[in-house]
């Protein structure tokens, strides 16, 4: 049953590990400074994206949601999951200049669930 969850919280944080990863990239694109810094950030974010960055995050989600399911990488998997969806709420609420209305908590709840549940899980075990 753990492993399920576990899998389910996984497959729930992807839409907003994606969201975070964009804002990221628009803060970036936004800093660059001229046209031709624009393009050749976004170039070299496509190309590294496409042929790394794509592959590269799929076996780390992969990986992540199938060590849910072994007993040995139980505990490690879920301070993983905790961690990264930290990480991806961090950059949701305080990337943006303006703190989150009730609509935007509404939508970063499933995110918030996953980070809570995952660090009690991961912080109740022996």
């Amino acid at each position: 049953m753990r492993g399920v969850l576990h899998l389910a919280g996984t497959l729930l944080l992807v839409p907003y590990f994606v969201l975070a990863a964009f804002f990221v990239l628009v803060g970036r694109a936004a800093a660059s400074g001229s046209w031709w810094n624009l393009i050749d950030l976004l170039a070299n974010t496509a190309y590294w994206t496409l042929y790394v960055g794509l592959p590269l995050v799929a076996l780390i989600f992969l990986t992540l949601a199938t060590a849910g399911f072994f007993a040995s990488a139980q505990r490690l998997a879920t301070l993983v999951l905790a961690g990264l969806s930290g990480i991806v709420l961090v950059i949701l609420i305080f990337w943006p200049t303006t703190w989150p209305d009730f609509g935007q908590w509404l939508f970063l709840l499933p995110c918030v669930l996953v980070f809570a549940l995952s660090l009690l899980t991961a912080l109740s075990e022996r």
